[in-house]
């Protein structure tokens, strides 16, 4: 279904949280399935897709938006966040993804954005389901400041992680 329902001034989070709220219909949970990247093109540069991992508990990017790859030191997909030291417990990216799985609900964070001290972006992260019950997927929104248009300019070494 493609609709330009979602092709708005507003917020990428706040794009974001109704796309889902709409994908999940009356379930409790949407699926990955639900999921149609066709249905918010304009959001696609944002949107990051996590697969959560049991037994420790950890996550691992899956899908990255070129937005998000650009103002990262790195293309991060494939990577779990224990990998990443800046993104490893306890971080406000772990403690978000962690949220959302045991709560089972959307939740955001602002997450510092560690190349200009001050600065800060929002992160949204909902819960994706194939069962209906246990989280298995995160879907989230990057919402960068505008002022970070220029991130390939203050970027670090390479060996550092950042978000």
């Amino acid at each position: 279904m493609n609709t330009s329902a979602f092709h708005t001034t507003q917020s990428g989070a706040d794009v974001g949280l109704r796309y889902w709220e709409e994908r999940r219909r009356d379930r409790g949970l949407p699926s990955r399935a639900d999921i149609d990247p066709l249905d918010i093109p304009d959001l696609l540069p944002q949107v990051f897709l996590v697969n959560v991992l049991r037994e420790p508990l950890d996550f691992r990017y899956r899908l990255l938006g070129t937005q998000i790859v650009r103002h990262s030191a790195a293309d991060y997909t494939g990577k779990s966040l224990r990998e990443l030291p800046e993104q490893c417990p306890p971080s406000r990216i772990w403690s978000l993804f962690q949220r959302v799985v045991e709560e089972r609900r959307p939740s955001s964070a602002k997450v510092p954005y560690i190349y200009i001290p001050g600065k800060s972006v929002e992160m949204l992260a909902t819960p994706l389901s194939d069962d209906g019950a246990n989280v298995n997927m995160i879907f989230g929104v990057v919402q960068f400041d505008p002022s970070l248009a220029e991130p390939r300019m203050i970027l670090p070494k390479r060996n550092q992680v950042a978000f």
